[in-house]
């Protein structure tokens, strides 16, 4: 039953969002929380870890942020908290935090041991993140899904600015970091993209590291960009012709920018948790897809062949001026792949 006829609340009333980590996760849910404002009179909170709060600047539907040592202080200060993430650690901080708890059924969550703190439990029918996250929303608050997706993330100009003086005109981005092994490029996987790619446009590519793992990546050489922070990364993503990159926060953040980008995935499902607005990725031939496994003997997301995501990549823009030396340059290319 939706929390107002079960608890008889007012529609005044704190609603605190649980879903600390990781980046892309916490994008996933921003999707899914906007409907919050657009229906109901409250004020939200949002219990995130403090490494992700640059996330939120410019997010209008996101009232207050809560840092896990904030929370501390914060016994019972809520009356309802969804806890979008799933696990004991978000379960134990949804008890701590507020009278009422609402998150998935059991059979949904990857820790069932966390469904036992909440006192009210949602089945999900959707298949990807954002929609289940979703059908939970509205089942707690008793709404009805408007289906209307906004990630709220914005970019502002004097950002964007800061960022320009080290980056060419016009670029595609790929994002080799992730955090999980299996999710990860390779460098031998990066340079075969770097060449393949070269040979058929004009247009550089730029390869973006996460935060330590410059090191690994460093004979990349005048292609690598530094480390930057997440602001800064997030103007570069907003900048970019085009993002490729594995199941990571930079993916998510480039597909609620609205900037054309390109998944990869092995370890986790693209269909569960895919790019949520332009659904295009690319999948790995291992029986294992899907496997979940952080880390794994295989190539994982580096068996995925170079020629695919190059011709993936050419059709996401085809039609852009002067991203290619030619027309029969491409068509060479695509049938040689």
């Amino acid at each position: 039953m939706p929390i107002f006829q079960s608890s008889g609340l007012s529609p005044c009333y704190d609603l605190l969002i649980v879903k600390l980590s990781s980046l892309g996760d916490v994008v996933h849910a921003l999707g899914a929380v906007s409907i919050v404002k657009r229906k109901l009179d409250v004020k939200v909170a949002w219990l995130v870890n403090e490494a992700y709060l640059p996330l939120f600047e410019g997010v209008s539907f996101v009232d207050e942020l809560v840092t896990p040592r904030d929370a501390r202080r914060l016994f019972r200060r809520f009356e309802l908290a969804i806890d979008l993430q799933g696990l004991v650690r978000s379960a134990l901080w949804s008890f701590f935090l507020a009278k009422h708890r609402w998150g998935f059924s059991l059979s949904a969550l990857r820790e069932p041991l966390a469904g036992l703190l909440y006192t009210e439990r949602f089945s999900p029918i959707k298949a990807h993140v954002v929609e289940m996250q979703r059908e939970l929303i509205c089942a707690c608050l008793g709404i009805e899904d408007d289906g209307i997706y906004d990630f709220g993330i914005r970019v502002f100009e004097h950002e964007r600015e800061k960022v320009k003086r080290f980056l060419p005109e016009e670029f595609v981005l790929v994002v080799p970091s992730a955090g999980w092994r299996t999710k990860e490029l390779s460098v031998e996987w990066c340079l075969d993209f770097l060449g393949q790619w070269l040979r058929i446009t004009d247009v550089p590519v730029l390869f973006m590291p996460g935060m330590g793992d410059k090191r690994r990546l460093f004979c990349l050489g005048e292609w690598l960009l530094p480390e930057l922070s997440l602001r800064d990364a997030m103007a570069v993503i907003s900048l970019s012709r085009a993002v490729v990159a594995p199941d990571t926060g930079f993916l998510h953040i480039a597909d609620a920018l609205g900037v054309p980008c390109l998944g990869l995935y092995c370890a986790s499902l693209g269909e569960r948790n895919g790019p949520f607005l332009s659904k295009s990725f690319v999948t790995c031939n291992c029986p294992s897809y899907g496997c979940w496994r952080k880390k794994c003997p295989s190539l994982c997301t580096s068996s995925i062949p170079v020629e695919e995501v190059v011709n993936f990549l050419l059709g996401l823009l085809e039609g852009s001026s002067g991203v290619y030396r030619s027309k029969e340059a491409v068509q060479a290319h695509r049938e040689r792949g």
